[in-house]
């Protein structure tokens, strides 16, 4: 799990790429990637879900079976629905409306 700016908010985000890409014998045979993007329901933090994606993009590349495809999955909590840490300034924590979370998840989208 890690933390990314998105649209200008710290984010907690998950990214879990195939191995296939970086398998120096098969590097030249992925001609093709397929992007599993999650939003989390609630809990809106991603947190509870990075064992499903986990799950997720090894079962597929499994029943896939194919060098020429890689498959990832990523993720990314919605707007302020993350564990807080010490760089977390709780004074400065702001509301998000419904759509502001869908311009939030959509800013993650296009940087996937």
């Amino acid at each position: 799990m890690i933390f990314e700016d998105v649209a200008g908010v710290r984010t907690e985000v998950f990214h879990i790429h195939s191995l296939k890409q970086y398998a120096p014998n098969k590097a030249r045979k992925v001609r093709k990637a397929l992007h599993f993007v999650i939003a989390p329901g609630n809990p809106g933090a991603l947190y509870f879900y990075t064992p499903w994606l986990q799950a997720l993009q090894s079962s597929i590349e499994t029943i896939i079976d194919s060098d020429e495809l890689a498959i990832s999955c990523h993720g990314c909590s919605h707007a302020n629905h993350h564990f807080r840490d010490e760089f977390d300034n709780d004074g400065t924590a702001m509301d998000y409306s419904f759509d502001d979370q869908i311009r939030h998840f959509e800013m993650f989208c296009e940087s996937v």
